[in-house]
């Protein structure tokens, strides 16, 4: 009797024990406790705990992770794949939030249609909160050209107050994300940053839903880019396809390439300073064929389109980054009604350009104080300066592209230096140049900074104070000016 009362007593004190699984079927780890089932492992899980896959499974209905508690996934090197007529493979809610690692090789979670749901709303209703982060691990869509790899539901009612908003919220880090992640509803969040990839097939690898009547809103999302790979193959499609009211932030380093780069129909987009990365578009201009709703393929890297959507006129204002199209222009703005584009008036007031680097001349979507100038093929942007009481010109402080050099003569860029040339001929006999490594004073060793005084004649002084990366970007094209027989200096 002593006996049976002890081991019943250690029965009760060992975790999850009633769901405990030969380790030889298992699938699941918590602690050295085994599982036959991921479900029955995250309903076993403590707040916090590691579930590791021990082997590759497929399931024919959604797995629901909805116990309310943080828990991390770890792949293992496994497969967790969804074979069923179920859209995905699993569903996060009820405040559920997961972090996917993998601590294997190839771990991954697939599915026949789309592998994440991240919420528990519907694109017509609200639900509960939920939050995946992608830190490691491979998601994919087999058939992405339908469906996605995440889909994020937040609050899709047209109910919106100070309290209605759900958060369910998206983040990739170090991970692969194959089929796309589309975003829905006030609350829906997504953030990419340095070490993600994300790709679709002749559809989107970011995107929204524009819908907005009296019974479903879609739009007041936010997504937030920092880094990583974001790429669309094909061509129909964009990199980012953005119809909602929403806000969509890119800063840091990330590099977005498609058919068309990012579409904005509805929104404020906000791109400051891609320090090395680009926003590259391959595809033509196939307005002339286009019909219907939603995605217009023109081949821009940014295309924004004033179409008289619900979420409202598209806003931009761009202050860094390169943006190449090989078929179109960088930067395209057109109304579109009817099946066809036509020019927007008054894009001006909803689209500023301060800096970066483009394909194409965007100088009428730049402040007054600002001027885009050739540089080869390309065009850079920069503030325009005027000299002082004095003659004295001193420019911003910038980086990564060089800027406010119009007024600095043959700025050519080595790696770690400055150093002056002009194509003026024996014009360059009428100038001259001063040079001041003032490198000691940059934020990092990264960072070269320096001083540069050029004087034309004895009227005019230029000055620029340069910060520029001690390591030039790839594929970085210099500002080459000449001065003229006027005394002017004009770009070559």
């Amino acid at each position: 009797a002593v006996i049976a009362m002890a081991l019943c007593v250690f029965a009760a004190i060992v975790p999850g024990d009633a769901d405990a699984a030969d380790p030889s079927t298992a699938v699941a780890e918590i602690n050295g406790v085994t599982y036959a089932s991921l479900q029955q492992a995250e309903d076993a899980a403590a707040n916090g705990d590691v579930i590791i896959i021990q082997s590759d499974f497929s399931t024919s209905e959604p797995i629901h992770l909805d116990s309310g508690k943080n828990i991390t996934l770890d792949l293992n090197g496994h497969e967790i794949s969804g074979i069923g007529a179920e859209k995905y493979t699993i569903i996060i809610e009820n405040g559920t939030e997961l972090t996917v690692t993998d601590s294997g090789d190839g771990g991954s979670i697939t599915s026949v249609y789309r592998v994440i749901k991240v919420g528990s709303a519907t694109l017509s209703s609200t639900g509960t909160p939920a939050s995946l982060v992608m830190d490691g691990g491979t998601l994919e869509s087999y058939y992405s050209s339908d469906h996605c790899a995440i889909a994020a539901y937040a609050n899709n009612t047209v109910n919106r107050n100070g309290n209605s908003s759900v958060s369910c919220d998206v983040t990739i880090n170090k991970a692969t994300v194959i089929g796309g992640i589309y975003i829905f509803g006030e609350g829906a969040t997504i953030t990419v940053n340095d070490g993600a990839y994300i790709e679709a097939t002749d559809t989107y690898a970011i995107s929204g839903n524009g819908t907005n009547n009296n019974s479903q809103n879609n739009g007041d999302t936010v997504i937030t880019i920092t880094g990583g790979t974001i790429n669309q193959i094909g061509d129909d499609g964009a990199a980012i396809y953005h119809p909602q009211n929403g806000v969509l932030t890119i800063t840091g380093s990330p590099m977005i390439t498609g058919s068309v780069g990012i579409q904005l129909c509805s929104g404020e987009g906000t791109i400051t300073t891609i320090s090395g990365g680009t926003v590259h578009a391959f595809g033509p201009d196939g307005r002339e064929s286009k019909t219907g709703d939603g995605f217009i393929p023109d081949g821009g890297a940014i295309s924004i389109v004033d179409r008289n959507y619900p979420g409202g006129t598209p806003q931009m204002k761009i202050s860094g980054g390169t943006f190449i199209s090989e078929e179109t222009e960088a930067l395209m703005a057109y109304t579109w009604s009817n099946n066809s584009s036509s020019e927007w008036a008054n894009a001006k007031n909803y689209i500023e350009v301060t800096g970066g680097l483009f394909s194409s001349d965007v100088s009428d979507y730049c402040p007054e104080d600002y001027s885009c100038i050739p540089i080869g093929n390309q065009y850079s942007i920069g503030k325009t300066q005027v000299p002082d009481e004095s003659g004295t010109v001193v420019s911003d402080t910038t980086e990564a592209v060089v800027e406010n050099t119009g007024l600095s003569a043959d700025i050519i860029l080595q790696t770690g230096s400055v150093s002056i040339s002009s194509t003026g001929g024996n014009q360059l006999g009428n100038m001259s140049v001063s040079i001041v490594d003032n490198s000691e004073n940059a934020v990092d060793d990264s960072i070269a900074r320096y001083e540069i005084d050029i004087v034309v004649g004895s009227d005019i002084t230029y000055r620029a104070e340069i910060t520029v990366p001690a390591a030039i970007p790839s594929g970085y094209q210099p500002l080459m000016y000449y001065i003229d027989d006027a005394g002017e200096l004009r770009p070559v």
